[in-house]
């Protein structure tokens, strides 16, 4: 008999290479969540926090999000002018928002805009607005 043992929550992390903050708020993300105050009862470590920053070697967007890599994912997008401004990122983003709500109740998308010119994404799911 062959077990496989997901992670009961991943957090992803997605921000534009462009966007100088992005390392600021994802690592205030990883030090909440990653931390001790999440650390499982075998000791482990907190929450995986995984980040998207960068295009993958090759491409013009990130490496993909496996969604079934653990029981539950959430996804952070910072959206800020420049994502929304490049087509490939846009485009990931969207893709990103699709896999999502097919996925049912066990992902969640959490668009997060940082800019106002990160609304020209216009996703369906509703953004906080960091940018107010």
């Amino acid at each position: 008999m062959e077990t496989t043992i997901h992670p009961l929550f991943v957090l992803y992390v997605v921000w534009h290479p462009s966007y100088a903050t992005g390392d600021k708020v994802a690592d205030l993300l990883r030090r909440h969540f990653g931390g001790d105050r999440h650390r499982d009862v075998a000791g482990e470590p907190g929450l995986s926090v995984i980040y998207r920053r960068k295009a993958a070697p090759g491409g013009s967007e990130p490496v993909s999000i496996d969604w079934d890599d653990a029981e539950t994912t959430a996804v952070v997008v910072l959206v800020d002018s420049s994502l929304a401004d490049d087509t490939a990122w846009s485009n990931y983003v969207r893709g990103l928002a699709l896999n999502a709500g097919r996925r049912g109740l066990l992902t969640r998308l959490f668009p997060v805009v940082m800019e106002t010119e990160g609304l020209q994404l216009q996703l369906e799911e509703q953004a906080l607005r960091w940018d107010l």
